[in-house]
């Protein structure tokens, strides 16, 4: 998979099982060579990070919190759209990516 290398900053390949996302940025060639076919990838995103107590979704996101393009990574669930989650339901330690 080839993708320009100015996209990678804000650009976010589903990594194996159990190996956390990271942005294309941090990857080697070797790693974008080695993702492979259907990987899921969030271009022209932003990751604000984990939800924590400390840092809750609005102060990560502001109001883009819900929106049907944001999405939530958890553990549980894989990838979880803005729209089908509630404050409530965010799970702490779900790792949001808004498009910036």
């Amino acid at each position: 998979m080839r993708l320009s290398t100015p996209c990678w900053p804000s650009t976010f390949p589903r990594r194996p099982p159990g190996k956390p996302w990271a942005a294309g940025s941090t990857l080697s060639l070797a790693q974008i060579d080695a993702l492979p076919a259907g990987t899921k990838v969030l271009v022209g995103y932003k990751s604000a990070g984990p939800v924590t107590a400390r840092t809750p979704v609005f102060s990560l996101c502001g109001p883009k919190w819900n929106s049907p393009d944001t999405y939530y990574w958890t553990s549980a669930g894989g990838l979880v759209p803005g729209d089908r989650i509630t404050e409530r339901t965010i799970p702490k330690g779900a790792i949001v990516f808004f498009r910036k």
